[in-house]
């Protein structure tokens, strides 16, 4: 079953395109354990990272493209 989804707050999602800057995309693990980036993700797995990252990557070329 797992634990209920919790949206993800604004905060969480510009740490996320932050740590994917700085780190690259790949590195999810990485980006969690960094100590800038970590408070953001107590509740997120490295898979939430590469899922919600691709998600967000996704909408953006969507949108773009429509």
């Amino acid at each position: 079953m797992g634990n209920p989804k919790q949206k993800w707050t604004l905060e969480e999602e510009e740490a996320l395109r932050a740590g994917a800057a700085k780190h690259g995309t790949g590195k999810w693990k990485d980006i969690q354990r960094d100590p800038e980036f970590n408070p953001y993700f107590v509740n997120r797995s490295n898979t939430d990272l590469k899922k919600s990252f691709h998600g967000q990557f996704l909408e953006f070329i969507y949108c773009r493209f429509l």
